[in-house]
């Protein structure tokens, strides 16, 4: 099992997912995870890197940014640091890089695959 290094905490987990790794909840690396409710905030082991997105005015965002304050002001939990950050950036970069050279080699046989099908319209 991988080990968390950043817990989003959140009241939309597609709109976290988008700022922070910019994919929806499919591009949720396996090293990280989402809370979206009070209950899920109170289980993140102690000494975890949590960040809080919220989006709505609801009565269950509130509870829940109040349990992430009260957890972050007693010292459980921690933010993002400019180290982890610019890590982050390193990853999506590396992410980023590998999602195009696929769609280019995919591109590249592309033509290849037609001609082998016989490359008419219709064939």
């Amino acid at each position: 099992m991988t080990d968390i290094r950043l817990h989003l905490l959140t009241d939309d987990p597609y709109k976290a997912c988008l700022m922070v790794f910019r994919q929806g909840l499919y591009g949720l690396p396996a090293w990280a995870a989402i809370a979206d409710s009070v209950a899920a905030i109170g289980v993140i082991p102690d000494g975890s890197r949590a960040v809080g997105y919220w989006f709505r005015g609801t009565l269950d965002s509130f509870e829940m940014q109040e349990a992430f304050r009260f957890r972050r002001q007693h010292g459980e939990l921690f933010g993002m640091t400019a180290e982890f950050a610019a890590q982050l950036d390193d990853w999506r970069a590396r992410r980023d890089a590998a999602e195009a050279a696929l769609l280019a080699s995919i591109h590249d046989a592309a033509p290849m695959q037609k001609r082998v099908a016989g490359g008419g319209k219709w064939s």
